[in-house]
């Protein structure tokens, strides 16, 4: 560093006489005119070098007119590198920008007590400057003023000191300490950066009245500590903040390793940025209940603090806020805080619990991150984003609920939270980031949300426990390497909305044995061979009905060699002029609007007992269908029905031959004499085929037949060869026959009548009482 500086001021010499411009030039001391009419001038630089000792005059005279001295031009003295000393009178009120700058030799200094500005880099470099004095007039020291004075090491700051510039006392190498006698003063100090306080990059001490400072009591006038204050106040263990103070600046009291406690008032409404960075020995902070905002880095590296208490009155926690405050174990925060910031808690490590108020609607990146002894979090309704990172590497997180306003969860959100075991995403959330669950090697469930519309990058990768994967139809986009090497994976449905799954999405899920796709014929799309590469080669891959040929065709998918098609989401019945048929199908069916539907679960005498079904019929339930002639839709319901018990109708999905078994009579749908009915006789006898989706009537030749003399069943009586429909167990009574007329009488059983006497008959399709 030093090396490069001798560089630069090789250069600065070479190009040091170019400032020579001079009104006038009384014993060796030039000036410049700056205000004719009031008579003042400048000391500014002349055609040679200043050497040795210069004092300079309050007042010069030049051809009969007094001229008042008042300022130090800027680089009058410039790269002087002869001069021992300089004596600035009380008439100067201001040392102009470079005024000093590199005056190698200059070790004695004497300002006057008029001068207000010492400007920026007046002293820079003035290497052989043991001390100073700068007068109670000064006001401002400029920006780099003392920049490597590495000879100087002591200074005392005036009271009148309100602005002290950017790196005013960088690299002051042998500073070992600083003289205030006031500390009100000092606290209004405005320091620019946090490097231009002169304690930043030294072990000086800062000295109250002559006595080491140690205990800081701030008086009741300071109404802002003021950014850098107390900056790198190695020495000091304890601040009393007094009522007045409204505002904590901007690494006020960062690097204060001695500090142990620390008490902000109700006055304090904001905590500047690094306030307390690095403390690293405070213990204790309490937070008066008018705070508002927690500045980033506020307590970043606070080390040793256990517990924290955020009031209500918080609203804004800050980035880095509590950043590796490692022994952290409890945080309380208010209910007021609607942004939790980035890294705010980062590598909080002994952090085991924390409660998020409802009033947070922002995690930030990387919140939580390395927070490893965290066990469970509770994400309120009120947050909508879950940042990057937020909770990666949460070791220890065996319990996480999101709420239902999230909408996304980060990049790498939970990465590496090998304790977690299952995990629901709401129907909130929109998207999934990339390696969002990524290495949550113990995770074995997963539910996701039906508003998902992006998983992300290797999202659940390496999620080695994962048993199975259900994919909402609100999904498109399901990203490279999503469920990459997941090797507990048996199976994997995917909705019928996803139009791209990434390279590697399901690569080396080496357990899988089924997958299920919705994706229709019409839109199906081609992967990547790596798609699927490296997965159990006896995987079957279910496909919709009507779509085997199309996925067997397609990149990508073409790589299964067990392509199966599921059945149809609906079917459609057709139904004769008779306004009848069988029915049965394997999944829920809702029953669509005109049609009845009905078991049978007993006979009486020649009679099939129906029962009709309402609303939904259940899955694998063999049903006698009524309705006017037409075609008929039956759609899959995912509602949950309970299954029909005792039903003596059978069925098939698939055409079927059936051999009739010993003990058994086998009837079908059939029309005879105009009469529709279940019939024994309309079989060919021995083996049948039972058509797709069709059912048919079987009874056993033991069940005997109800007696309704007696009111009970009758096993010794014998099997009807046909049997024709009863409605009286259901709410609807209407002909069972397909042709009537005035003259033709039918009893409630559907057989036709040649002398009615008295009772109820069906005549013309409606009921008819004789007595």
């Amino acid at each position: 560093m030093k090396t490069l500086r001798h560089l630069f001021t090789a250069l600065l010499l070479l190009c040091a006489t170019a400032a020579t411009a001079h009104d006038f030039e009384v014993d060796g001391i030039y000036y410049n005119v700056t205000d004719a009419m009031n008579k003042r001038v400048e000391v500014t630089r002349g055609t040679k070098n200043y050497t040795g000792d210069v004092t300079i005059p309050a007042n010069v005279t030049y051809k009969g007119t007094t001229y008042s001295v008042t300022t130090i031009g800027n680089k009058a003295f410039r790269v002087c590198t002869s001069l021992t000393s300089i004596t600035i009178p009380n008439s100067v009120t201001t040392i102009g920008e470079d005024a000093f700058q590199y005056c190698r030799s200059l070790t004695s200094v004497t300002i006057g007590n008029s001068v207000t500005t010492i400007g920026d880099y007046a002293f820079y470099s003035c290497e052989s400057l043991t001390s100073i004095e700068i007068p109670n007039s000064v006001t401002t020291i400029g920006r780099c003023a003392f920049y490597f004075c590495e000879s100087l090491t002591s200074i005392e700051i005036p009271n009148s000191v309100t602005t002290i510039g950017d790196y005013a006392f960088d690299y002051c190498s042998r500073f070992t300490s600083i003289y205030i006698s006031d500390i009100s003063a000092w606290c209004n100090i405005d320091f620019a950066e946090s490097s231009c306080n002169p304690l930043y990059y030294t072990e000086a001490q800062l000295y109250l009245n002559g006595e080491l400072l140690t205990d800081a009591v701030i008086p009741n006038d300071v109404t802002e500590i003021k950014k850098y204050a107390f900056l790198n106040c190695n020495s000091l263990t304890s601040v009393t903040i007094p009522n007045s103070v409204t505002t904590i600046g901007e690494d006020a009291f960062s690097r204060c390793y001695g500090l142990t406690s620390i008490e902000i008032p109700n006055s304090v409404t904001t905590i500047g940025n690094g306030a307390f960075y690095y403390c690293e020995s405070l213990t204790s902070v309490t937070i008066g209940n008018s705070v508002t905002t927690i500045g980033s880095r506020a307590f970043e590296d606070c080390t040793s603090l256990r517990r924290i208490r955020i009031p209500n009155s918080v609203t804004t926690i800050g980035n880095y806020a509590f950043e590796s405050c490692s022994r952290l174990t409890s945080v309380t925060i208010g209910n007021s805080v609607t942004t939790i910031g980035d890294y705010a808690f980062y590598h909080c490590s002994s952090l085991t619990s924390i409660e998020i108020p409802n009033s947070v609607t922002t995690i930030g990146r990387c919140a939580f991150q390395y927070c490893k002894s965290l066990t469970s979090v509770t994400i309120p309704n009120s947050v909508t984003t879950i940042g990057d990172n937020a909770f990666l590497h949460c070791y220890g997180l065996t319990s996480v609920t999101i709420g239902n306003s999230v909408t996304t969860i980060g990049n790498s959100a939970f990465v590496g939270c090998n304790g977690l075991t299952s995990i629901e995403i709401p129907n909130s959330v929109t998207t999934i980031g990339e390696s969002a669950f990524e290495s949550c090697s113990n995770l074995t469930s997963v539910t996701i949300g039906n508003s998902v519309t992006t998983i992300g990058y290797n999202a659940f990768s390496g999620c080695s426990r994962l048993a199975s994967i259900v994919i909402p139809n609100s999904v498109t986009t399901i990203g490279d390497g999503a469920f990459q090497s997941c090797t507990s994976l048996t199976s994997v449905t995917i909705g019928n909305s996803v139009t791209k799954i990434g390279e590697s999405a399901f690569e080396s899920c080496s357990s899988l044995t089924s997958i299920t796709s919705f994706i229709p014929a019409d839109r199906l799309f081609a992967t990547s061979y790596w798609t699927f590469n490296d997965i159990n080669p006896n995987c079957t891959l279910y496909v919709p009905f009507g779509a085997k040929e199309t996925y067997a065709a397609t990149e990508g998918w073409n790589e299964f060699t067990n392509i199966v098609e599921l059945p149809a989401e609906s079917f459609d019945l057709t139904v004769s002029a008779a306004k009848y048929a069988t029915l049965y199908l394997d999944y829920n069916a809702i029953i669509p609007g005109g049609v009845e539907v009905y078991t049978a679960n007993t006979v009486k005498g020649d009679r099939l007992m129906l029962q009709q079904v309402n609303g939904v019929l259940p899955a694998n339930t063999a049903a006698i269908v009524r309705a006017e002639q037409g075609t008929y839709e039956f759609t899959k319901s995912d509602e949950e029905v309970a299954a029909i018990e005792n039903n003596l109708l059978c069925g098939s999905v698939e055409d079927v031959y059936i051999t009739p078994e010993k003990g058994a009579r086998y009837y079908v749908l059939a029309m005879k004499d105009g009469v529709v009915g279940m019939y024994e006789d309309a079989l060919s006898g021995g083996t049948f085929k039972n058509n797709a989706h069709k059912a048919y009537l079987v009874l056993k030749t033991n069940i005997g037949i109800y007696d309704e003399e007696v009111n009970t069943q009758n096993p010794g009586a014998q099997l009807s060869n046909s049997y024709y429909f009863d409605f009286s167990g259901t709410t609807a009574i209407d002909p069972v026959v397909t042709e009537v007329n005035d003259n033709i009488y039918y009893d409630l059983s559907g057989r036709r009548v040649e002398n009615p006497t008295r009772g109820i008959y069906i005549v013309n399709g409606k009921k008819r009482l004789i007595k």
